[in-house]
């Protein structure tokens, strides 16, 4: 899911708390300039008519658990301010999944004990960390404890429809893994953002079941790829634009320090309803400016940051993406084909909730 997007204001202070913490802050600071223009350099176009929009909404009590059982008669969906007809409501929980691969013997109420939730998409995304000022600070060995953190968390708890991609960017976008269920194939793309081998070079398994979307189906190849690709948030943007095609619950984890990733980079994500969970990968004793850039990126695209690599982040990420409602309505397809404000309301004043208040038409 995704949020308005916002420009935040960053502050000139800096404070970093210890040791290699005060030099990684300056860095990052001195850099910061350079890769705040990143974002705008590739723009996601190609826009079409619609005649009908999907939308992802968690709903919450006040303990922040999810709420199932609503009906379509306790939502108001308004586009631009005008009441819309809901046309389909679904529900998807994967809390039926408790151990592996067997369902829970208990359901909450108002979760379908026989109901297959859709398909979770999750892009695990790492931005290049393997350059010679990155190895001096460090940040080189916090992506290696991230990467395996990652494969520990796919071993145990990937959990029945989920699909796993592996994407990175160090001089292009590269697309290490695209989605699919197989962790061979995807322990062996993991080592390949470590040792930044080109995807190019390496030959599908075999007998890897093939998922039901691609991201590569959506993008160029070669050259093209590489070009229109010149840096992470061109990058993004160009795989934002691919996300947004696949009508799913898709989430973003980035892996990095947060710079190049501009207003641009959180808008064309949140267009393409793909919630970002921000990891930084430097010392948990550090502070640093670009902080600022991967909460507002988690923030505009209703994702989470988190600071610091750690193995729950990626159990939280899962569990915020368990429960959610799926509506849809119909839009005039006389209508201009452009990006549209939603507000999305629950009739119990009780109740939160939490939707993309944009959408790309398709």
């Amino acid at each position: 899911m995704a949020r308005t997007t916002t420009t935040a204001r960053t502050s000139t202070g800096l404070r970093a708390l210890a040791g290699s913490g005060v030099l990684l802050a300056l860095w990052l600071l001195l850099v910061a300039p350079a890769g705040a223009q990143e974002g705008g350099e590739e723009r996601f176009g190609g826009e079409i008519t619609v005649t009908e929009v999907l939308l992802d909404v968690v709903v919450t009590g006040r303990d922040g658990e999810p709420v199932p059982g609503l009906t379509a008669d306790d939502f108001l969906v308004l586009e631009d301010g005008v009441a819309v007809e809901i046309t389909g409501l679904t529900f998807n929980s994967y809390r039926r999944y408790r151990d592996g691969d067997r369902p829970a013997a208990v359901y909450e109420p108002g979760i379908d004990a026989l109901a297959v939730p859709q398909p979770r998409y999750f892009v695990l995304f790492f931005h290049d960390l393997m350059r010679p000022d990155y190895v001096t600070l460090g940040l080189t060995a916090q992506q290696s404890i991230a990467t395996q953190i990652c494969r520990d968390w796919l071993r145990r708890d990937l959990a029945p429809g989920d699909y796993v991609a592996v994407a990175s960017f160090d001089s292009r976008l590269k697309i290490q893994q695209d989605f699919t269920r197989d962790l061979v194939a995807l322990d062996q793309a993991l080592r390949d953002v470590m040792m930044r081998r080109d995807p190019e070079r390496r030959r599908p398994r075999a007998r890897q079941a093939k998922a039901p979307a691609a991201i590569l189906d959506a993008l160029p190849a070669g050259r093209e790829l590489r070009d229109r690709t010149p840096s992470v948030g061109a990058a993004l943007i160009l795989l934002a634009g691919a996300l947004g095609r696949i009508d799913s619950r898709k989430s973003l984890l980035y892996h990095g320090v947060g710079i190049g990733l501009g207003p641009a980079v959180a808008d064309a994500l949140a267009r393409g309803n793909v919630d970002v969970y921000a990891l930084d990968v430097t010392p948990l004793h550090a502070e640093h400016l670009q902080q600022v850039s991967l909460r507002t990126l988690a923030r505009d695209t209703d994702g989470f940051f988190y600071r610091g690599v750690f193995p729950n982040a990626l159990r939280d990420v899962q569990r915020r993406a368990s429960d959610y409602y799926q509506i849809s309505y119909r839009r005039d397809p006389q209508a201009p084909p452009a990006v549209g404000e939603i507000e999305v309301q629950v009739r119990d004043p009780r109740l939160e909730v939490r939707y993309s208040r944009r959408y790309r038409a398709r």
